[in-house]
């Protein structure tokens, strides 16, 4: 699996830039340091792009606390200790409707699937006591909300997506699968064309973004009979 640093010198030979570096990511200057921070950029884009990438999918786990009702999944303070922190947290996963079932994928005591009841359908009073919770909604802040209030410790298991993964030292890997690397060197390349007004490494560029971003999308998002659309500065993407 390619490192950051040696997709920094992918991009830096696909850009036809004098020399055989960059030897680090880190301490670079002028046009080194521009490419650095394109790659950086290119693979957060390509990330951002869907939040429900098959390679973004992670599986969580967490204990609730006695008579504590909200959980911010993110915050030691809210999750009683670091222990149960899920620092990487962006979204909860979804049952497909087409499975039949509805909801986010969350359970309690690793088999009973919680209930998920929408924010605008919550009603405070009918959540006054505590218990084991058979459902739970998510705060507008996105906190969570155990209905009702845990009586004990319970644990709970869930199916969520990560944030997208920031390469910052020369061997952090990106965790889009390797085959399709090539739309991180791509969008890299448009970036860095455009800073240098160099319209046939845009062109190279866009061509690779393009058809390595058709595959990702096909091979790394959930089936669907709709159109996906995607768009950039640079172009549109239509994917069936």
């Amino acid at each position: 699996m390619p490192t950051f640093l040696e997709l920094t010198q992918k991009t830096r030979e696909a850009c036809s830039v004098a020399g055989d570096g960059p030897s680090t990511v880190t301490g670079q200057v002028r046009e080194y340091a521009r490419l650095i921070e394109f790659v950086q950029i290119a693979h957060e884009e390509i990330q951002a792009k869907w939040f429900d990438w098959r390679f973004l999918w992670k599986e969580g786990s967490f204990s609730t606390i006695a008579s504590q009702d909200a959980y911010d999944l993110t915050d030691s303070s809210s999750m009683g200790g670091s222990g149960n922190v899920i620092d990487d947290f962006s979204k909860m996963a979804k049952y497909d409707p087409a499975s039949g079932r509805t909801g986010e994928k969350l359970w309690i005591n690793g088999s009973t699937q919680l209930d998920y009841i929408p924010w605008g359908s919550y009603d405070l009073s009918a959540y006054t006591s505590e218990g084991k919770p058979s459902s739970f909604t998510i705060k507008p802040n996105g906190d969570f909300l155990m209905l009702p209030t845990p009586d004990s410790a319970y644990p709970i298991t869930f199916e969520y997506y990560k944030k997208p993964v920031v390469l910052a030292a020369d061997s952090d890997m990106s965790p889009i699968p390797e085959r399709f690397h090539r739309a991180i060197v791509g969008r890299a390349m448009v970036l860095y064309a455009n800073y240098e007004n160099a319209q046939e490494v845009r062109a190279d560029g866009l061509e690779r973004y393009g058809e390595a971003m058709d595959q990702l999308e096909a091979d790394q998002l959930p089936s669907s009979s709709e159109y996906r659309y995607s768009t950039n500065n640079d172009f549109q993407v239509v994917v069936q």
